[in-house]
């Protein structure tokens, strides 16, 4: 779906396109509480819930990175995408623990609950903040005093594909980056199982524990520093080579030490290859076009995992 949404997200107002899949998303944690009130939560559900909240996702996703740039001046973008990033990585530390206190203090319906109440917050947070829309451009090739036909969805979903075939530079980081989540998707899946064929849960949780605070510290640093003011690209490779190194040492051997270092290495890297990547990105995109690039780029970053 993300050709499509990145066309909607062009054509109507991205706070608003934000907010409604917010409150879709909330509707569907809502039905998970109803239906585990009643003792009735079946597997179908789960897996409805799961694609119904990637369509959303599909929505929401190019609308906010699109609305970062419309809001941060471009000297931050990189500092901001640290800011998003460190949200992750706190997020990633606090909730497993909090989780476990909770189940046992008031159970998954009370959990539920409480993922419920917090869409509140996203949402007013919406309400709250101004986001202006980019002024639409005229397309240069259109004939002087001809009336200019309106672009079909299908015809903007393409034009994000062209759009980035036109620019080589950002066409080839694109696929630079869906080769890294290629290979990062390959050996998360199976960092699970390397880790419980030898050692305990106990010590399968330090290394996620080892996980979060890599991207808190990488999301902190980006945060700080605001990435390079130019020659942004050589950056880029430079902490991927950084993070495949942490990779490779966490498959090295199977003791434990090595594979909390090298996970910390590769996750603290990955936040400010990333964060830099993107506000190259944010930079070199036309705002009134952002909705349909970034769906285009998201759609085939992503499209890789399952593959892996």
């Amino acid at each position: 779906l993300a050709p499509v949404a990145g066309s909607i997200v062009d054509r109507y107002n991205r706070r608003w396109l934000m907010i409604l899949a917010d409150t879709a998303r909330a509707l569907l944690t809502l039905g998970v509480f109803i239906a585990l009130q009643f003792s009735n939560l079946q597997m179908w559900m789960i897996f409805s819930v799961a694609a119904l909240s990637s369509v959303f996702s599909a929505f929401q996703e190019p609308a906010y990175q699109a609305a970062i740039t419309m809001i941060v001046p471009k000297k931050d973008l990189a500092r901001a995408s640290g800011l998003g990033s460190l949200g992750s990585a706190i997020q990633s530390l606090i909730t497993p623990v909090l989780a476990g206190f909770l189940f046992i203090a008031i159970g998954l319906h009370g959990i539920i609950l409480i993922d419920f109440i917090t869409f509140f917050f996203a949402i007013s947070a919406l309400f709250l903040v101004k986001i202006p829309q980019p002024t639409k451009k005229v397309e240069q090739n259109a004939p002087i005093g001809s009336e200019a036909r309106k672009p079909t969805i299908w015809s903007d979903a393409v034009f994000g594909w062209k759009y980035l075939r036109a620019k080589s530079g950002l066409f080839n980081l694109l696929w630079f980056y869906a080769l890294v989540n290629f290979f990062l998707s390959f050996s998360m899946v199976l960092l699970g199982p390397m880790m419980l064929s030898t050692h305990s849960a106990r010590e399968y949780g330090f290394v996620e524990t080892a996980i979060g605070l890599g991207v808190l510290v990488g999301s902190l640093a980006l945060s700080s520093w605001g990435g390079p003011k130019s020659r942004k690209v050589p950056w880029v490779i430079g902490f991927i080579a950084i993070a495949a190194v942490g990779l490779a040492l966490a498959g090295f051997s199977p003791l434990l030490a090595p594979t909390l270092g090298g996970m910390f290495i590769m996750l603290a890297a990955i936040p400010l290859a990333s964060g830099i990547s993107q506000s190259l990105f944010q930079t070199k995109v036309a705002p009134e076009v952002q909705g349909r690039v970034f769906a285009i780029r998201g759609m085939i970053a992503s499209s890789v995992t399952p593959f892996a």
